[in-house]
């Protein structure tokens, strides 16, 4: 087992080829993509049947090391104040197999 930081993005659909960008850059390998994400926010309800990704929501779910969490943090601070959205960075134990 190792320890490593689980990050939880809740992003807009069309934000997410920037975002795999800036995590692809930071060198982080693996992630998981859930879509089409209901929910609610300070910016109002996002159904998760909408027509286009202009309105759908996206979790990414990220384990990194805790240096790789920070960077993506303050790199996707300007995305997340623009657009709406969140980010939760909490410890997390890999299970390596």
């Amino acid at each position: 087992m190792r320890a490593v930081k689980r990050v939880e993005l809740v992003i807009d659909a069309v934000e997410l080829p920037q975002v795999l960008k800036i995590v692809k850059g930071l060198g982080i390998s693996g992630w998981t993509l859930l879509r089409d994400v209901a929910g609610q926010g300070d910016r109002g309800s996002r159904m998760g049947d909408q027509p286009t990704d202009v309105m759908r929501n996206v979790v990414l779910i990220i384990a990194c090391e805790y240096e790789q969490s920070k960077k993506l943090a303050d790199a996707i601070r300007p995305i997340l104040a623009r657009m709406g959205g969140m980010c939760l960075i909490s410890d997390a134990t890999w299970v390596v197999h």
